[in-house]
């Protein structure tokens, strides 16, 4: 499985675009899945990767919910 590091805003836009395009994630996970010397079928890599992105995703919005949560508490209306 790839590791995707901590990164700035800008990766969002590249992840999403990633996505968007049809069977990249596909297609990358059968390379993964081919090379990394593991026990789980397909199918079971595909789930795992599929809980990989969407904590990812999570995470992303968590972070930019924050951000933005920041830029507007010295701010009065």
């Amino acid at each position: 499985m790839v590791r995707r590091r901590r990164g700035s805003g800008r990766r969002a836009p590249a992840d999403q675009g990633y996505r968007l395009v049809p069977f990249v994630f596909e297609f990358r996970s059968v390379l993964d899945w081919t090379v990394t010397r593991t026990t789980l079928t397909f199918g079971q890599w595909l789930k795992i990767e599929d809980i990989y992105s969407t904590n990812y995703d999570i995470k992303s919005c968590a972070r930019a919910r924050a951000r933005a949560a920041r830029q507007h508490a010295g701010r009065r209306c």
